[in-house]
């Protein structure tokens, strides 16, 4: 569950890229994002290195 103040920074947005696997920002927390119709993008690794080099890739 996203708190309501993040929610209204998010709301104007077209896109929000979620850094992290799911153990880290789970699915509903996506899904929730999604019905305000937000685009999402995930970045992930297998460890927090991998999650950095890609991120740095993008």
């Amino acid at each position: 569950m996203i708190q309501k103040k993040k929610l209204n920074f998010i709301k104007n947005k077209k896109t929000v890229i979620v850094l992290g696997s799911t153990s880290s920002v789970s699915n509903n927390v996506v899904n929730q994002v999604k019905k305000m119709g937000i685009s999402t993008q995930r970045i992930s690794g297998k460890n927090r290195y991998e999650l950095s080099a890609n991120i740095a890739k993008k």
